[in-house]
């Protein structure tokens, strides 16, 4: 057997497994993720790559991230706080639109990544089904605007012209063109409250959704065991409490079986024990 022959059958027992656009592929070790993007018919744009020539990668055009590695490498960093679940079971509440899971995907995810991330898996994002809300943290460089406080909508792109034109001035779109984010990266506080005030006061209607209904709770679920008599102290800017996470159930009512909404366990004390990974209750 020749040498190139041996090489290629060592090659061909050693598989890499890897999942691109939520597609399994599995390819032998060394080969490129360009190459592996095109066996499954995924064009990465490029200019100056070509299998017969030593890479140069100068252009970046074909810079790709995985997506999913960044939070492996900010473990030490919350993804999601109180906070955020109770404003998006406000928004659930008032849209109908439903977690696409309770605790979110919330990636760690560039303001441009928007449209590929949060759409179905069929078309290379993270929900089972349209509709679903989530949050992200947003990736960035010091120089490049933040979205803390901001607000987004994922939009599908129905009118294909028209979307070409907003792409070409910058506004974030998927990769396949389908979906595009819609976003402002702040809160006007300020203006928010005193719109809502006067609007209640003068106009005798709230500033949400007109068809408000419980759809989802914030609950609390203990992370570890809380012996019966733990005071569930409540501090900090992020609404915490130690040993319990906040978690978007279905709505249902109060009762002795039920958990109980987040903020009403604030300094309560544990009067029965339950299970850990349980929902907590009074």
């Amino acid at each position: 057997m020749s040498t190139e022959a041996t090489k290629m059958t060592n090659q061909e027992q050693e598989m890499v497994h890897l999942t691109i656009n939520n597609i399994p592929l599995a390819v032998p070790k060394g080969t490129k993720i360009m190459q592996a993007a095109q066996k499954l018919g995924i064009d990465i744009p490029h200019l100056c790559y070509h299998e017969d020539q030593r890479i140069k990668a100068r252009c970046r055009l074909c810079s790709v991230e995985v997506v999913g590695k960044r939070r492996a490498m900010l473990t030490s960093l919350s993804h999601r706080s109180v906070p955020d679940l109770c404003e998006m079971a406000v928004v659930a509440n008032a849209t109908g639109m439903m977690p696409d899971r309770p605790l979110f995907h919330a990636p760690v995810a560039r303001i441009d990544e928007m449209p590929d991330l949060f759409c179905p898996k069929a078309d290379g994002g993270l929900f089972d089904a349209p509709g679903r809300l989530d949050i992200f943290n947003c990736f960035r460089r010091p120089d490049e605007a933040s979205m803390a406080g901001g607000v987004f909508i994922v939009v599908e792109c129905k009118d294909k012209k028209s979307w070409q034109v907003l792409k070409a001035k910058g506004h974030p779109c998927s990769r396949n063109d389908r979906y595009a984010a819609l976003y402002h990266p702040a809160h006007l506080l300020g203006v928010e409250t005193g719109t809502s005030v006067l609007a209640a006061a003068l106009m005798k209607h709230a500033t949400g959704g007109g068809n408000l209904r419980p759809l989802c709770d914030l609950c609390g679920r203990a992370v570890r065991d809380l012996p019966k008599g733990t005071v569930l102290d409540m501090g900090g800017h992020h609404h915490t409490i130690d040993g319990v996470e906040g978690v978007l159930n279905p709505a249902a009512a109060i009762g002795p079986d039920a958990a109980l909404p987040f903020y009403l366990l604030s300094h309560r004390t544990r009067k029965r024990k339950r299970n850990r990974y349980a929902g907590i209750h009074q």
